[in-house]
């Protein structure tokens, strides 16, 4: 199980990653991306 500061708060779908130039998942264009979702946590 799985404590309470673990789950994620709010879950946004993607069609594709945005990647760096070292092809590695672009965590600031993530949070950019989940901070402009609209849609339901679930």
């Amino acid at each position: 199980m799985l404590g309470a500061d673990r789950v994620p708060r709010r879950i946004a779908r993607v069609d594709e990653l945005p990647m760096t130039p070292n092809g590695k998942a672009d965590r600031v264009q993530l949070r950019k991306i989940a901070g402009e979702s609209t849609g339901s946590a679930w």
